[in-house]
């Protein structure tokens, strides 16, 4: 009550968005973990979102030569982010190969649909990715941690996931709502 008002509503709106920014992602696994098949699509999200990362990484580390001219990531680059979806899409389709061989059920995401969900979450993690860049730039923290030398810390390994995992999640209610088997 005797603390000054400056930044009053920074601090609340700061503490408000921590607590659902992390909460209703981790609401949508439990929601996915419920649903027949569950471990899948975590497997599924958790996947194409890490490798689409790592594959973004080691792809413009390896054949950069365009940057992406991106005030919030200037070191990402255009073949960074093409290697990434690439890396993702052979990964989920790895995952369903090996999925099937390992519990004997066929996957639930195949065909052309691996590919166009590994797109979507490829690039909705892409964008999940630069929000956090852009909320560590805005407070001043270049990386979360030093567990994976080169990479900015574990939360950079799990912030497309806040993006990701409600993404696939109503992605999976709109193919049941249509009638489709989820």
């Amino acid at each position: 009550m005797r603390r000054p008002l400056d930044g009053a509503i920074f601090s609340v709106s700061s503490t408000i968005l921590g607590v659902v920014y992390a909460a209703i992602p981790l609401g949508h696994l439990l929601l996915l973990l419920g649903m027949n098949e569950g471990i899948y699509y975590v497997f599924l999200v958790s996947v194409a979102t890490f490798l689409t990362d790592v594959g973004g990484y080691f792809g413009g580390r390896w054949f950069g030569r365009n940057p992406a001219g991106l005030a919030i990531s200037p070191k990402k680059t255009w073949e960074g982010y093409v290697s990434g979806v690439i890396i993702a899409m052979v990964s989920v389709f790895v995952l369903n190969i090996l999925w099937e061989r390992s519990t004997g059920v066929a996957p639930l995401v195949s065909g052309a649909e691996v590919f166009l969900i590994s797109l979507i979450l490829s690039l909705v993690g892409t964008v999940g990715d630069l929000l956090e860049s852009a909320m560590k730039r805005d407070a001043k923290v270049k990386d979360s941690g030093n567990l994976i030398p080169g990479h900015g810390g574990i939360l950079d390994r799990a912030d497309a996931l806040l993006l990701t995992v409600p993404i696939l999640y109503f992605y999976l209610q709109i193919k049941l709502a249509l009638g489709f088997p989820v």
